[in-house]
């Protein structure tokens, strides 16, 4: 310890670069920095939940062109959203902080532009979040009802089916527990964090080697690779189109890697590691879900009854229907593919709860920088876990709004998982792209691209534009009230409702985000062995004090 200059009060000597990084940002250390590396890699790749998203939606990517769009809409996939993870990544080495895509709009775009992108980026972060936490326990349910399916006599023998009640009933209590685990301290998420790592990794080896040692036949390399099936009774004729579509698949599962970004502020080294989590998680992603696509696609026994509603599993599951054809072929019993369809239920429980954790975490932000009415009761956390209760319940109830969407139709349900791509990939590429419009406003971190940072933006903006519009483009022809593809309506709405609210409330008392420590209090309070990583100015011009701009000084921003 040393002592103040006044020699009042003896500053805090501080160990941690991301705790730095976060006071030279104006904010005070809230929550609990204790996530090491492996906990923070283990939230962005079970949040990302490769068997949770394959074994999924395999039907829907299956329905949309076959082995040619579930195997190479993988690959395509994974090669662009690595250019995104970089992006992001880099960004997030220069601003780790907790709700990190809307105050990194903020600080990329300026004082006069950003607190519009930074209102916008929050709104798209946390619909994208929220609509994904719906359709990932969404996938859950359809697990559990696809289990009752097969231990109560098949499809086949009148074995129970789930209403669409029931399926809401079992999402409603995959959500309670997943809010329960996030209302503990963050080390009690980290230890199940670690926990899911483990079954994630055994778990697609398991279910590898156990449909390759079962399995009677195989299809060839030919099917799986070069295979295309029409979308028939879609309405959708054109290939190219019908593989667009197909891209849903891969798309949603490998989304939310942000994850690491929203829990910096309770990870040690955040400025390195969290960023480093961010590329890894979706490299592993990738290479895990395509070994996971092929094994499915290869142990394909009849490819004629994946889709069929009359099949063993109700229709409700290609890749649990190829589980029980597998079994049935060999002369196994059902009860060994209810097993092992716990593997992937597991995965989707624990990618729901990461899902809450980063979900709560970016209302957690916004709150603390007032963007929103109820700011205070939203933001409370809890004095001894250091855990935004609020901020977990109220996602999770919001979640479960969105899942409503599943008593309507299948189609308005798919609009939901369309929702969570667009809002989060939108979110993504407002940052991106206001690096690349402002290259002045950014200064790199320990974690950068160099040379190649602009070549690798705007190949992950062009891609991001893209793929918004192919989601929100319809599913079905031809289009009515029950074929309609509510995404672009939903999201529509959304946008209406922010810029509504923006015009009438927030664009008087949302001047960005708020700092909670002052340049000064910063220089007093604490000390850093460490030297200064950061000797730019975090602003050029200005930052916001609660809730009022004031100038900054080189050396107090430093």
């Amino acid at each position: 310890m040393t002592v103040s200059e006044k020699g009042a009060q003896p500053k805090r000597q501080v160990t941690d670069t991301g705790e730095l990084r976060l006071r030279q940002l104006g904010y005070k250390q809230e929550l609990s920095r204790t996530l090491n590396t492996m906990v923070n890699f283990a939230v962005s790749y079970t949040i990302i939940g490769v068997l949770m998203g394959i074994t999924g939606l395999y039907s829907l990517g299956f329905e949309y062109g076959g082995p040619v769009s579930v195997v190479w809409g993988w690959v395509v996939v994974s090669f662009f959203t690595l250019f995104i993870a970089a992006s992001m990544a880099e960004i997030c080495s220069s601003y780790p902080t907790a709700g990190g895509l809307y105050f990194w709009s903020y600080s990329l775009a300026g004082p006069k532009y950003g607190p519009l992108c930074s209102w916008l980026t929050g709104w798209f972060n946390y619909l994208g979040f929220v609509c994904g936490m719906a359709a990932i326990d969404h996938i859950g349910a359809t697990i559990i009802s696809t289990m009752v399916v097969l231990n109560t006599g098949t499809g086949l023998d009148g074995g129970y089916v789930a209403s669409k009640e029931v399926t809401l009933a079992f999402l409603a209590g995959i959500l309670v527990l997943q809010a329960i685990i996030n209302s503990f301290h963050v080390n009690v998420l980290a230890f199940v964090e670690k926990a899911a790592l483990y079954i994630e990794v055994g778990g697609l080896i398991i279910i590898v080697v156990t449909l390759f040692s079962v399995a009677d036949r195989r299809q060839s390399a030919k099917y799986v690779f070069t295979h295309y099936e029409p979308a028939v009774d879609t309405g959708v004729h054109n290939s190219f189109y019908v593989f667009l579509l197909g891209m849903l698949m891969s798309s949603f599962t490998l989304l939310a890697y942000d994850a690491a970004t929203h829990l910096t502020e309770e990870t040690v080294g955040a400025d390195w590691t969290s960023p480093v989590s961010i590329v890894s998680a979706v490299a592993t992603a990738a290479v895990a879900g395509f070994i996971y696509i092929l094994t499915l696609t290869f142990c394909i026994q009849d490819p004629a009854t994946l889709l069929d509603p009359g099949n063993a599993t109700a229709g409700l599951s290609a890749a649990a229907q190829i589980f029980y054809d597998v079994f049935d072929s060999a002369g196994k019993s059902p009860k060994g593919v209810i097993a092992l369809l716990t593997i992937p239920l597991m995965a989707s429980y624990f990618s729901g709860m990461s899902q809450l954790a980063a979900t709560s975490r970016v209302l957690f932000a916004i709150t603390r920088d007032k963007a929103i009415p109820f700011s205070g009761f939203l933001h409370w956390t809890h004095p001894k876990s250091k855990t935004p209760i609020v901020a977990v319940w109220v996602s999770a109830a919001l979640a479960f709004c969105f899942a409503l969407f599943s008593l309507k139709s299948y189609i308005a349900f798919t609009a939901v998982t369309s929702l969570s791509t667009i809002g989060s990939m939108t979110a993504y590429g407002i940052p991106i792209f206001l690096k690349q419009l402002f290259p002045h406003n950014f200064h790199p971190g320990p974690f950068n691209l160099g040379r190649f940072s602009p070549i690798v933006g705007w190949v992950a903006i062009i891609y991001i534009v893209f793929m918004v519009v192919v989601f929100c483009l319809p599913t079905y022809y031809p289009i009515d009230s029950n074929t309609l593809n509510y995404a672009p309506v939903t999201g529509g709405a959304v946008i209406l409702v922010a810029l509504f609210l923006w015009v009438i409330v927030a664009r008087k008392r949302y001047l960005g985000p708020v700092r909670t420590l002052r340049a000064e209090d910063s220089k007093t309070d604490e000390t850093y062995s460490g030297g200064n990583l950061y000797p730019e100015p975090v602003y050029k011009n200005e930052y916001s004090v609660h809730g009022k701009s004031a100038p900054v000084k080189p050396a107090e921003a430093a």
